[in-house]
């Protein structure tokens, strides 16, 4: 027994943790690829990562709180991802344009090598961090908003549109 956890403590920690984030980044252009060159559109890859969103929401025990408008949800979400240390708020800079909302996102993003290797394949990339905002929009105000690519660069910053979906 001393020995198993001898073994454990000789763990990298900073080589697993790359290597967490290699997997996600394959996973991520994998589900990319596969929506774009089966269904000719990223709507598979979206509800799939929904999926995934809400599930990792779920376990980590997080509760979105209420929000008055899509802006104020959009805020929490880059306050939480600064709080558990995943992002700097200073790495997003929201603008409110009437009912829609663009992000610009700063590197370094954890889903930038996904989308560099999903471009690079020829397949427009589905954003992830995009539509973690719709999950805390839709979750918090109980309004759609569609998620959209406008600017994407990895390397310096990717802008992101989140408008409201229009019914009809």
């Amino acid at each position: 027994m001393a020995e198993a956890e001898e073994i454990e403590t000789d763990i990298d920690y900073t080589k697993k943790a790359e290597a967490v984030t290699d997997t996600l980044n394959e996973l991520v252009r994998s589900v990319n690829v596969f929506s774009q060159s089966y269904f000719n559109k990223d709507i598979i890859a979206q509800k799939i990562y929904i999926e995934a969103i809400r599930y990792g929401i779920k376990q980590s025990k997080l509760e979105i709180p209420e929000a008055k408008t899509p802006m104020e949800a959009c805020q929490t979400y880059i306050d939480i991802l600064e709080t558990i240390g995943l992002m700097a708020s200073k790495q997003f800079e929201l603008v409110k344009h009437n009912e829609a909302i663009s992000c610009r996102v700063y590197p370094p993003c954890l889903y930038a090598e996904a989308c560099k290797h999903t471009e690079q394949e020829g397949v427009s990339p589905t954003c992830l961090r995009g539509l973690v905002f719709h999950v805390f929009i839709k979750d918090s105000t109980g309004t759609d908003f569609a998620v959209k690519v406008t600017e994407f660069n990895p390397d310096e910053g990717c802008l992101i549109e989140i408008r409201p979906v229009i019914s009809g």
